[in-house]
């Protein structure tokens, strides 16, 4: 099965260039090879052709004709993300890592390992946890030293059903918060999630699965909105990108 797939990018409200992406999936929808074409003026140039084989994700990106991002990911029986390989190329330089993560039998990862084979080095991150009627904290910790603290609070209905779901990230020494994000529950498929993470604010609409709308506001700056369209399989179809401008940055 071959689907297309098309990104258009506007910037100040003018047409600047255009990506195109084929996919190509075997009889059982998994992805086995894409091919991707960047169209500059009036002319389509070939980026790459790659062959991925059975694989449970994959992205690309491409900024400026000079970056390259590549991610592969596995995950367990219960849908936790179990390994993670990334890849990347920024003009000469390139980064080379594999994330391993281990979770308890709530699904809550209790450990996580990076290997950077770059630099041949390795990283091992704990967690804990502790919980108190609405209210979960996780602890990270770093050679024993308490390095990331994250307190996620759940608000059900009168059902007992979970409608509101929102996480403080904190920075330590000083606990001062770092991130916040607060998830609209609709029902199981369907929400919407609002995620500060300064300078940035992102919100973003996810329905039957699918996210619909998402929303990039850089503050003072600009903002960027992405819409999504997919086909009969679910497979992304269509992303257009607008970008406005808020306040020009001066000199």
């Amino acid at each position: 099965m071959l689907v297309g797939s098309e990104v258009t990018h506007f910037h100040w409200g003018q047409f600047q260039e255009g990506e195109r992406w084929f996919f190509e999936y075997d009889e059982n929808n998994r992805l086995i090879k894409e091919t991707h074409f960047l169209h500059k003026n009036d002319s389509m140039e070939l980026i790459y052709v790659k062959e991925f084989g059975d694989r449970t994700e994959k992205e690309f990106r491409i900024k400026g004709g000079d970056t390259l991002h590549f991610y592969q990911n596995k995950y367990d029986t219960n849908g936790n993300l179990i390994n993670q390989k990334a890849k990347a190329r920024i003009g000469y330089d390139h980064m080379n890592y594999e994330y391993f993560y281990v979770y308890d039998d709530q699904n809550r990862q209790i450990q996580g390992k990076v290997i950077d084979y770059k630099n041949n080095e390795l990283s091992i991150s704990q967690y804990s946890y502790e919980m108190s009627k609405d209210t979960l904290i996780q602890y990270g910790f770093s050679n024993d030293t308490l390095t990331s603290v994250e307190k996620s609070i759940t608000t059900k209905d009168a059902d007992g059903d979970e409608t509101i779901e929102e996480i403080y990230s904190y920075d330590l020494p000083d606990y001062v918060l770092a991130r916040y994000e607060k998830k609209i529950l609709i029902d199981d498929d369907n929400y919407l999630q609002v995620i500060r993470d300064n300078p940035f604010i992102d919100s973003v609409v996810v329905f039957m699965g699918k996210k619909l709308k998402h929303v990039e506001h850089h503050l003072e700056n600009m903002y960027t909105v992405s819409f999504y369209e997919y086909d009969y399989f679910g497979n992304l179809k269509k992303e257009t990108v607008y970008s406005k401008v808020i306040q020009p940055q001066t000199e």
